[in-house]
């Protein structure tokens, strides 16, 4: 029971007992039931041959990095195949993970972007999201900015952005994440990334890797992971 169908029922309950229906109550719930695990069903199918169509292409590289596996990836290969990126800078507003700032006079106010791939946004959400559980430099990154002061959500975007720079780098060179180098090139040692532990506790614990996907996305991101 994920929190949107939870959402859904209350409302068609709340509805049902204004009409005095039970019936029509019952019948709508069934309906949305129906449609909801058929839907679920074709997005299984999906996932698996996009699984299949990335492990398969060159661009598996892509699953090297923290917190990304084969549907969040897919999606970043897809984006990189269908633009004509010139820089990470690119990508990371084309995501949204690149805050846009905003002056007027003295005054200067750091945004979200609004205009950006929505879809490409939540995956990049929720592969910093995974990162933390496995990755130490991405959880060290990541408290430090609540430290700061930073929200949750401001946190995982900007650990975000980083992650997406790492596939730009990758994805243009055709090369596999290499932490070693990632770390040395940041000036971070080994010797501090000894914690393995991430007890915070965040307000969608339904964040997954199919949290956010759509039938039609992730079938336009299937067709254009098909490369020669």
């Amino acid at each position: 029971m994920t929190s949107i169908l939870k959402n859904k029922l209350d409302r068609i309950r709340s509805e049902g007992i204004s009409w005095e229906d039970t019936s029509c109550e019952g019948k709508l719930i069934l309906l949305l039931v129906n449609t909801l695990l058929s839907l679920r069903k074709g997005l299984e199918v999906l996932k698996k041959e996009m699984e299949k169509t990335l492990k398969n292409s060159p661009y598996r590289i892509i699953l090297s990095i923290p917190g990304v596996k084969a549907v969040i990836g897919s999606y970043i290969v897809k984006a990189y195949l269908t633009h004509d990126f010139k820089s990470y800078q690119e990508i990371q507003k084309y995501a949204g993970t690149a805050p846009l700032l905003f002056q007027s006079g003295r005054k200067s106010i750091m945004l979200m972007r609004k205009k950006c791939d929505n879809d490409l946004k939540g995956m990049i959400h929720m592969a910093a999201f995974a990162s933390l559980k496995t990755c130490g430099w991405a959880r060290n990154y990541y408290r430090r900015k609540r430290k700061e002061g930073k929200t949750y959500g401001h946190a995982l975007r900007a650990l975000g952005n980083i992650l997406l720079k790492i596939a730009f780098s990758m994805l243009s060179k055709m090369k596999e994440y290499d932490e070693t180098l990632f770390l040395n090139a940041k000036g971070i040692k080994t010797t501090q990334l000894n914690d393995t532990t991430f007890s915070e506790t965040f307000p969608y614990p339904e964040y997954s890797q199919d949290a956010l996907l759509s039938l039609a996305a992730t079938k336009d991101v299937v067709d254009n992971l098909i490369v020669t």
